[in-house]
């Protein structure tokens, strides 16, 4: 195995992983979200949305890195 195809093998359960934290981290923001009023609420939500939005293209190049493995 050569060592673009190893780094793609290592790259892609790492960035699973990753992915899963980030999941499991905007899981728990609608716990935190009760606790918020006005425009700190707004606030919050809209960082939330953006990193959901990133969160999908990464998914998307997480399984295009799987298909490249």
């Amino acid at each position: 195995v050569d060592s673009v195809s190893s780094a793609v093998l290592l790259l892609h359960p790492i960035a699973a992983l990753t992915l899963i934290w980030l999941f499991v981290r905007q899981r728990r923001w609608r716990q935190q979200s009760l606790l918020l009023r006005g425009a700190e609420r707004a606030a919050s939500l809209e960082d939330h949305q953006a990193t959901g939005d990133r969160m999908m293209a990464a998914v998307i190049g997480v399984i295009a890195l799987a298909f490249g493995a």
